[in-house]
């Protein structure tokens, strides 16, 4: 939705239109280990596409669609972002 492109985008992402299927993502706050470098920073999953990310933080958290929904990461936990889900319907 609106709310949805509009955090998106003020977030540094990019405009794309509802119709393309794909997902946008966005990290927001990176964390930075000596040892490990993520390259994974922010960009789109294609429908069929999937990322994978293993929680490194000991209290991590995962936003979507702003903080209306949000669900605890715990440290070791596998995270599968999935591009090409069914749109949600609203009816009015």
């Amino acid at each position: 939705g609106a709310g949805s492109t509009a955090a998106i985008y003020s977030a540094g992402g990019k405009k794309d239109s509802p119709r393309s299927g794909r997902l946008q993502y966005k990290v927001r706050e990176p964390c930075r280990f000596p040892r490990n470098c993520s390259r994974l920073r922010g960009g789109f999953v294609r429908p069929g596409e999937k990322i994978k990310i293993i929680s490194e933080m000991h209290q991590g958290m995962v936003f979507i669609d702003g903080a209306k929904w949000h669900y605890p990461v715990p440290r070791g936990a596998l995270l599968t972002i999935c591009g090409g889900c069914q749109p949600v319907k609203i009816f009015l």
